[in-house]
């Protein structure tokens, strides 16, 4: 894992905007404690203040497209109200490299240095089915359209939910203790 180089790619993007439903106090809390494990086995550990599951990524956006978005997502927010909207998460592993260029295939063991919690689609068919109707609603607005293409859709076929990050100058590798720790978490379900 280089930590650096992930460190230095993320602060080196333009801001993006992106739709996100935060973790409810639950959930929240049993990733805390997981983290807390993984800050206990190496303190370059840092864990994400605000944890989420991301809906949407729309990438960055003039002001005008910006605030056309917004609210047609409230006028859906409206017509289609959730009390509440349960996301499960399989397991918690490294997050991975993705080939650089325009592909999304991740690389063969090798992780960006972020711990994730993640889920499948069988098991969270609402948040889908909910993005997949917030999509088509979007996409219904020619203006939205336009500027998003007809192929906007989520990235992954999964949900979840960065945790935090390894911090390291040095490249870092899984040791045994480390590795148990995720085996240990490979299967929440």
């Amino acid at each position: 894992i280089a930590a650096s180089k992930t460190r230095e790619e993320q602060q080196a993007k333009i801001e993006k905007i992106s739709l996100v439903s935060f973790l409810n106090e639950d959930q929240k809390q049993n990733f805390v404690n997981i983290c807390r494990r993984l800050k206990h086995y190496d303190n370059s550990f840092y864990q994400n203040k605000n944890l989420h599951a991301t809906l949407f990524g729309f990438g960055s956006l003039e002001k005008e497209i910006y605030e056309l978005i917004r609210e047609k997502i409230h006028q859906f927010s409206k017509q289609n109200q959730i009390k509440k909207m349960n996301v499960c998460f399989d397991c918690i592993r490294p997050g991975a490299m993705y080939k650089v260029g325009k592909t999304l295939r991740p690389l063969q063991n090798i992780s960006n240095g972020t711990v994730i919690a993640f889920g499948d689609v069988a098991k969270n068919v609402d948040f889908f089915n909910y993005t997949n109707k917030l999509t088509l609603f979007l996409l219904s607005d020619k203006k939205i359209k336009s500027k998003l293409s007809a192929n906007f859709r989520r990235k992954f076929p999964s949900v979840w939910c960065t945790l935090g990050y390894f911090d390291r100058k040095e490249r870092f590798k899984i040791g045994n203790c480390l590795e148990t720790m995720f085996f240990r978490y490979g299967n929440m379900s």
